[in-house]
Order: structure tokens, then sequence, then C-alpha cells
């Protein structure tokens, strides 16, 4: 029998490039011990390379994957958030009341409620399903309810800290019970305050006139207790990170 021409066999690739055994004879008793022998060879040597190319790869490959753990696990990587099918609008409105005095002058209610809505609104400019309006411009109650009105809020939500001798944190609404205590329940993983509880709003002005679908205002603990006011002034940002997790929660729920 004759092998015509010639024939060749891939035995193992090698990275990119392939190793070839080419054989050419005119006769197959005269060869074939040749052509056996030298495939041998050729299979050794490629399993010995395929070996050390393997465990080269395992050490890149590790070490590749523990450099992006590293940085995924990074606390100022954004986490992926799959939003709702259309664009959400959120309002809001911290309060104006400039005349409410923090214990040991430690500022005003209006100075800290506006700074960490200004810490919420720098938070939620990462989602493109919110739409966002806040009166950062300290437009009087009826000003800035006309203005959600008009902006046609889905969510209207009002910033307070509370006074009068207490402690602890409330929310006030009238329907939104559900939103309420999404935005209630996550402000606890701040500390272990008092849960003063989700009460009715229903003698509020901004709440009975506010078009949202939600509508709510928070009483951030109480600024007439030291250790409450304290709270508030030194975590202003972390106070408005927990409120955006709470409401971006709710609202993926929810919409």
């Amino acid at each position: 029998m004759k092998i015509s021409s010639y024939f060749h066999s891939q035995i193992l690739p090698k990275n990119n490039e392939t190793l070839y055994v080419i054989i050419s004879s005119e006769r197959v008793k005269n060869t074939m011990k040749k052509v056996s022998f030298l495939i041998f060879i050729g299979l050794l040597v490629g399993c010995a390379n395929a070996e050390n190319d393997n465990a080269s790869n395992t050490n890149y490959l590790s070490s590749s994957t523990e450099t992006v753990l590293d940085s995924v696990t990074n606390d100022d990587k954004q986490e992926v958030v799959i939003g709702p099918s259309r664009t959400v609008k959120v309002y809001l409105n911290p309060s104006v009341q400039t005349w409410n005095s923090y214990v040991n002058n430690l500022g005003t209610e209006a100075e800290h409620m506006n700074n960490i809505a200004n810490y919420m609104i720098q938070e939620l400019k990462d989602y493109d399903f919110i739409e966002l309006k806040a009166n950062t411009n300290y437009l009087s109650l009826n000003e800035s309810v006309k203005e959600s009105n008009t902006f046609k809020a889905d969510i209207h939500f009002a910033l307070h800290s509370n006074a009068g001798g207490g402690q602890g944190l409330e929310i006030l609404t009238i329907n939104s019970k559900k939103f309420s205590q999404t935005m209630y329940d996550g402000f606890f993983e701040l500390g272990d305050f008092k849960p003063r509880g989700i009460k009715s709003g229903a003698n509020i002005y901004e709440i009975k006139n506010s078009k949202a679908q939600d509508v709510a205002l928070i009483e951030l603990l109480f600024h007439d207790n030291i250790n409450e006011a304290n709270f508030i002034v030194n975590n202003e940002k972390r106070i408005a990170k927990n409120l955006t997790k709470s409401l971006i929660n709710y609202v993926t729920e929810n919409y």
C-alpha cells in the first residue's frame, strides 16, 4: 500500500502555534516504525510543554482573579442596580426652618437637612432611571409643594429633624405606608435609635397637598438632644447614603 502524496496530523496546540508531524513515504512498511517513533516523541514533548503552559496559565488566572475581586470589593464601586422600565420622578424637600437651632450652637435644621439633601442629589445622579428635583433654594412650603406638583413627582420626600425633648426616629404620611416603612426600617442600619413609628400626617400641609404617589416626611432624630444632634452633624453623608439606598430599593421593587 502507498500513501499517496503526503498526509499530516495535528498532535497538540501550543499557545497560538500549531505543531504538525508531516509524513511522506512511498512505502509504509519501511517508514511506519519511524513514523510511530516520531509521533511518540512528539506527544511526549507536547504533553510536557502543555503541562508547563497550563501551570503558568493557572498562576496567571489566579493572580488576575484576585486582582479583579480586589477591585470589585472596593467600597467605592457602584453596585449594579436594575431599575424600573420607566423614569421615576423624585422631589426632595429639605427643611427651610432656619430658626430651629441645634443644641450647643451646632447649626440649624435648615442647614443640616439641606446638606443631607445635597449629598442625596449626588448619590441619586448615579441612577439613570431617577429624574430628580430638589428644593435647594429655600422655597417656602407653599412654593415647594407647588413645584413638586408641577414637576409631577412620583415620590415627594421631606427631610426634617425633630425637637421637643424626645429622641428617636419617626415618619409622617397618609397613604404611603409601604414607602414610609422602607425608609423607616432602613434608617436603623445606622444605629440603635428609639423607634417612634410611622404616624399620620393628615394635618400637615405638605403631606396633604403633595400630589405624588408616595409622600412622606421623615423626622431625623431630635436636634435638641445632644447625642442625636451630634450624630446628625457628624454623619450627614452616611445619612444621605442610607436614605438613597432605601429609596432606590423601594423604587426598584415598586415601580
